[in-house]
């Protein structure tokens, strides 16, 4: 097969920046299991605000999805 009539996947590259490097150094250096509620609270009030919406649930893991 030439390259020509290969399909390529279409992505984009992440779009991390400084703030999300402070996030994640901030749960590395101080304990995501202990702290990551308090992220997530955050996370779910960003998003909740972004969307424009009075609800938003965000879980730690797909696990905690199924409790």
């Amino acid at each position: 097969m030439t390259t020509s009539k290969i399909r390529k996947i279409p992505y984009t590259k992440p779009s991390i920046t400084e703030l999300e490097v402070e996030f994640s150094t901030d749960a590395a250096a101080n304990g995501w299991g202990e702290h990551c509620y308090d992220y997530i609270v955050c996370f779910e009030e960003a998003f909740k605000d972004h969307l424009g919406v009075n609800y938003a649930i965000a879980t730690s893991s797909c696990s905690s999805y199924f409790e």
